[in-house]
């Protein structure tokens, strides 16, 4: 049972999944990924996180990361994911509007 307390602590190691609204196919194209990569490649460099290990598939990825320092996680994960979606969606909305559309919560 979920003791209800969670204790963050900076030099733990932290599991993150992200998934694509309806598990479409997303992430397939090799720029998507790279967004990503780079982003991720961005936190480690600025000394905010250290990346352990990370696979993107198709409509998700999974990354094992640690905050370095007292980062906190939900505001680096935030931040991170935020980045990552504005940046594919700005992709979409210049190169292909029709497919933005899948991706619309209402």
């Amino acid at each position: 049972m979920y003791p209800g307390n969670f204790h963050y602590k900076y030099t733990d190691l932290y599991f993150t999944t992200a998934t694509v609204k309806d598990w479409k196919h997303l992430l397939r194209p090799d720029k998507y990924k790279t967004i990503i990569t780079d982003s991720l490649s961005y936190l480690a460099k600025e000394q905010t996180v250290r990346v352990h290990a990370f696979v993107i598939m198709p409509n998700h990825f999974h990354l094992v990361w640690q905050m370095i320092a007292d980062q906190s996680l939900s505001k680096v994960q935030l931040r991170f994911m935020k980045f990552v979606a504005q940046q594919i969606k700005f992709d979409l909305m210049e190169n292909h509007p029709k497919v933005l559309e899948h991706f619309k919560v209402e």
